[in-house]
């Protein structure tokens, strides 16, 4: 089982999550960055840690295969980073979204894993993160399914695309709490 840090919220992996409801809105095509501490059981297929999105549009934040992803365009679109993860192990992910350039950054405990860009297919529409439009959440797909099983701890939204040096800073910050 996984160590557990305090605070941090544990899914069991079958219908654990947190639904947000109280967000400043912004858009999914606007640039943003997602970043979590994640600890988890299993990471057979996707699993989701931070999730915007609908059918159709919005980004999220997910485990996918033992490795961080990004998804886009609600969902028909996802990158993997190449970094292969172990469960049981506290891990910082972070997602960097540059909104109109279309392109990402993803991080592993503050180091880059995979910057791409997201033109193909496009980014969708745009969902904006608000309670009453599309249920942003933590652990799971927007509606229930893809849960997450293990711990995730100290979840971050920015509006904006952090630098590389602010998403070092914040790891260095928060390392010495998850054992690293």
């Amino acid at each position: 089982s996984n160590d557990e840090v305090s605070p941090s919220f544990f899914s069991d992996g079958t219908d654990s999550r947190i639904i947000m409801s109280s967000l400043t809105p912004y858009s999914s095509n606007d640039p943003h960055t997602y970043s979590a501490w994640i600890n988890y059981d299993s990471g057979a297929g996707y699993k989701w840690i931070l999730n915007n999105g609908s059918i159709a549009n919005g980004t999220s934040l997910i485990l996918y295969a033992n490795k961080i992803g990004f998804f886009w365009n609600g969902g028909n679109a996802v990158k993997k980073g190449s970094i292969s993860l172990s469960s049981n192990t506290w891990y910082n992910f972070t997602v960097c979204y540059h909104g109109s350039l279309s392109t990402y950054d993803m991080y592993v405990n503050g180091v880059l894993d995979t910057s791409s860009d997201t033109s193909s297919p496009s980014a969708g529409s745009g969902t904006t993160w608000s309670a009453s439009n599309v249920n942003p959440s933590i652990a799971s797909w927007t509606n229930g399914g893809y849960d997450f099983q293990g711990n995730i701890a100290c979840v971050h939204v920015y509006n904006r695309a952090l630098s590389s040096n602010e998403v070092l800073h914040n790891y260095n910050a928060l390392k010495s709490r998850f054992g690293l």
